[in-house]
């Protein structure tokens, strides 16, 4: 196999939205940066926040984040050489973690589960393995999201290359 494949170091990344032909002129008009995702009722006075991000700004795709927020997702890879760029969920998390989110509500989810994606050089997942201590039935229910999500390919010597993404979550009650 000529493609490289990267070994994944923990990685936590949160919800990005698409803006489709995002050109430099409409840049200014992206909404602020988003590192929170709030859930709409908790039955409360307060919003709960249920997913956070401290690295990536969760209303981003990959296309769309600065140079230094490209930087601090390449450098949780190892051996990423300048100008590769890691694989990433095309149409942005908020689906992935919609889609989680009602797996963690059906399922009681609670502790942490790290999801590793196999992802050809067309952006398709061809395997997950799933590591972590949550109930096996949501870490298969997580599992299959990340199967059915389609992602950018990553990037290696300027060429579409197979390389693994880590989606890691913790399900805590906040």
């Amino acid at each position: 196999m000529n493609t490289r494949t990267y070994a994944c170091r923990g990685l936590i990344l949160a919800v990005l939205l698409q803006l489709a032909g995002l050109s430099p002129t409409l840049a200014a008009d992206l909404p602020k940066k988003q590192m929170s995702l709030m859930e709409d009722e908790t039955g409360t006075r307060f919003k709960q926040v249920w997913a956070t991000s401290k690295v990536i700004p969760l209303n981003r795709r990959y296309a769309e984040l600065d140079e230094a927020e490209k930087t601090a997702l390449q450098s949780m890879y190892e051996d990423m050489k300048p100008g590769d760029e890691p694989p990433f969920p095309a149409d942005g998390l908020l689906p992935v973690f919609n889609a989680i989110k009602k797996g963690m509500e059906a399922y009681s989810a609670r502790g942490e589960l790290d999801l590793l994606v196999d992802v050809d050089s067309q952006g398709r997942a061809t395997h997950v393995s799933a590591h972590g201590k949550v109930d096996p039935d949501m870490a298969k229910f997580a599992a299959r999201v990340l199967m059915a999500t389609s992602f950018k390919p990553a990037v290696c010597s300027g060429q579409p290359c197979k390389m693994q993404y880590l989606f890691q979550i913790n399900f805590a009650m906040r």
